[in-house]
C-alpha cells in the first residue's frame, strides 16, 4: 500500500493505529508497539518554553538590579578627577560642574567646596571680580544670591544667615591628580585653615 506524502507527516495521523492501541485486552501502561523510546516531544517543548521564560526573567532581573545600583564613576555621587596639582595656583577657584563643587587652592592646600548653600540649599556662585573676603587675593568671593550669605576661599561664612561654612567633599591626591569623592559631604562648624585643606 502506498503512503500519501501529504497525509503522512509530522502532525498528520497515521493510516492505521499502532498495534495494541484501542485493544481492550491490552493492559494500561503496557508498551505500545511502534512507539519510539526516549523523552516525549511534549516534555522537550515544555522544558524549552520554561527555559526561555526563566532566561528572560533572569535578564530582566539583572537589568533591574543594575538600574537601582548604578556604578557612579565621573558623576555626582562618585569620584571626580578635578585635574592636576600643577593646574592650580594659590588663590585659584575652579568650578567643577560634574561634581557640583568648587576646587579652591589656598596656601595650605586644596578644598573641594560643595556649591550648595548651607542656609536653604541655593547654588552659590563664585564671583571673581568682587572684593575678596580673605587675604590670599584682592578679589574673589562666594556670594549666595538667595539671601546674601558670603564666603571666603576657605568656604568660611563671613556675612549672611548661613549657619555654618560651606560643606566640603573629601580629596585624595594620587600621582599629582586631584580626586574628589562627592558621595558624602563634610559639615563644619568653623573652617579650620590648617586641618581642612589637603596638602599636595
Amino acid at each position: 500500500m502506498s503512503v500519501n506524502p501529504v497525509k503522512e507527516g509530522l502532525f498528520a495521523p497515521r493510516e492505521t493505529a499502532p498495534a495494541g492501541v484501542g485493544d481492550p485486552t491490552v493492559a494500561v501502561g503496557a508498551p505500545v508497539a511502534g512507539a519510539r523510546p526516549g523523552i516525549p516531544r511534549r516534555l522537550v517543548l515544555r522544558w524549552g518554553l520554561w527555559g526561555m521564560i526563566l532566561a528572560l526573567l533572569a535578564q530582566w532581573g539583572v537589568q533591574f538590579i543594575g538600574f537601582f545600583w548604578p556604578k557612579k564613576v565621573g558623576a555626582f555621587g562618585g569620584v571626580i578627577t578635578a585635574g592636576n596639582v600643577d593646574d592650580y595656583q594659590v588663590g585659584d577657584v575652579k568650578r567643577i560642574n560634574e561634581g557640583k563643587f568648587y576646587l579652591s587652592r589656598v596656601p595650605e592646600g586644596f578644598l573641594a567646596l560643595w556649591w550648595k548653600c548651607p542656609h536653604l540649599g541655593c547654588t552659590v556662585p563664585w564671583v571673581p571680580d568682587a572684593p575678596s573676603l580673605d587675604t590670599i587675593e584682592p578679589k574673589g568671593k562666594f556670594n549666595c544670591p538667595c539671601h546674601g550669605s558670603q564666603y571666603d576661599r576657605y568656604g568660611q561664612i563671613i556675612q549672611g544667615p548661613a549657619p555654618r561654612p560651606m560643606d566640603m567633599f573629601p580629596i585624595t591626591i594620587e600621582g599629582g591628580k586631584i580626586r574628589v569623592k562627592t558621595g558624602t559631604a563634610i559639615q563644619r562648624v568653623k573652617a579650620d585653615h590648617q586641618k581642612d585643606p589637603v596638602k599636595p
